[in-house]
């Protein structure tokens, strides 16, 4: 979940430990599995993987307008939208790759994600704060558009881990729309009752 939730800035310690976490054998060999990008869903905060670990979804609405030239970074021209791919694809894949392989909670996962979306976009020569700001019209939430076809195999993780009163409703109509692991029970929320 790339765009939709709140991030730190990160600093040189962040740095190190991301460094220190990819050479971590189960990292590393999370990391260097396949995955395929599919961008014929719709994915509620622009980005999101399967339960396994092989496709990582961009929200097709997003991926239509980066195909189509319709995201501007300032001091970019050539190559926006792959740029764009690129640091949303490194972004799901580490965070899954993390939950996956050392047990991370979603929250800490999603900081090292970030960080690590944040060097793709560095390395491309985009500031994180301008591509975070070309993100900001797309990000689907239940208020603004309606969610009609979610990949059945969403990992549900990032909206059952702390949900707000948005993140409840997202999963409810995952949960309506077949979304399997919307099913599962919400990790950490103490306004359900039990």
């Amino acid at each position: 979940m790339s765009a939709g939730h709140p991030h730190r800035r990160p600093n040189e310690r962040h740095e190190a430990e991301l460094a220190a976490l990819r050479r971590d054998p189960a990292v590393a060999a999370r990391l260097s599995r396949r995955f395929t990008v599919d961008t014929r869903h719709d994915v509620a905060d622009l980005a999101g993987y399967d339960t396994a670990g092989d496709t990582v979804y961009i929200d097709r609405h997003l991926a239509a307008a980066l195909r189509a030239g319709a995201v501007k970074l300032p001091g970019r021209t050539h190559s926006v939208g792959q740029i764009m791919m690129r640091a949303l694809a490194t972004h799901e894949h580490t965070e899954k790759a993390l939950i996956d392989a050392k047990g991370f909670a979603y929250q800490a996962a999603h900081e090292f994600a970030t960080l690590a979306e944040h060097q793709v976009l560095r390395a491309a020569g985009v500031a994180p704060f301008a591509y975070e700001a070309a993100l900001r019209p797309f990000i689907k939430r239940v208020a603004h558009e309606r969610i009609a076809a979610p990949p059945k195999d969403l990992d549900c993780t990032p909206y059952r881990d702390d949900p707000d009163a948005t993140d409840r409703r997202v999963l409810a109509i995952y949960r309506r729309l077949g979304v399997t692991d919307a099913a599962r029970p919400v990790e950490h929320d103490e306004s359900l009752p039990n």
